[in-house]
């Protein structure tokens, strides 16, 4: 099973789970992190919330969306924003007012003075020479790309309450490494091997 396939039927049950009927819509729903699927609630774990600038983009104008910022890189007078969240559900109807989480791996939304681009995250970090080549279009570079990983996982830490209590609901999850994009892989081992090191420090200063 595939990452992506994976994370759809995490998204899934966590809608159901978080919200079950209309008569129970009051309750806070359930999110997660896009890259990892680590749920959590809004309320107790917080995330900056995207800013105004990137729903210049016009496939975010409509439907609503409530986002949060998790990896952010400024290069020269240009931003770049991985943004993921909850979209309005639509039942042909107008405006409903309630939300369930996105299914996908979240928007790189890249904005500079002359306006905003996005692409799927999912796409931007895509194996696929055709994919990757969109998203460098758009100024996605290499470097870009894992300034923002780097940046997804330090604010992500910080959200979690620390290195270990991160690492610790990452290996909760169950999700299978090999599933994650390979700079993201390389990035999580090797924060894991830092933390390694800092406890084996740690434990021989102890002694």
């Amino acid at each position: 099973m595939n990452f992506f396939v994976t994370k759809v039927m995490l998204v899934l049950a966590i809608a159901l789970i978080a919200v079950p009927s209309a008569a129970k819509s009051s309750k806070e729903l359930l999110s997660c992190d896009p890259v990892f699927g680590i749920g959590y609630l809004p309320s107790k774990v917080r995330f900056e919330p995207a800013p105004p600038e990137i729903f210049r983009c016009t496939s975010l104008l409509e439907p609503r969306r409530k986002l949060w910022v998790f990896g952010k890189h400024n290069k020269g007078k240009v931003t770049f924003y991985y943004v993921y969240g909850w979209i309005e559900v639509d039942f042909g109807a107008g405006p409903t007012g309630e939300f369930e989480a996105e299914n996908d791996d979240g928007i790189i939304v890249v904005v500079s003075p002359e306006g905003c681009k996005e692409i799927g995250a999912g796409y931007a970090m895509s194996s696929n020479p055709e994919a990757r080549k969109e998203a460098r279009d758009i100024g996605i570079t290499d470097d870009v790309l894992s300034a923002l990983l780097t940046d997804l996982i330090q604010r992500e830490v910080k959200a979690f309450g620390g290195v270990e209590q991160f690492l610790g609901k990452v290996k909760a999850t169950g999700l299978a490494e090999s599933t994650l994009d390979p700079l993201l892989r390389e990035k999580l081992q090797a924060l894991r091997k830092r933390a390694a090191a800092t406890g084996n420090q740690s434990g021989a200063k102890a002694k």
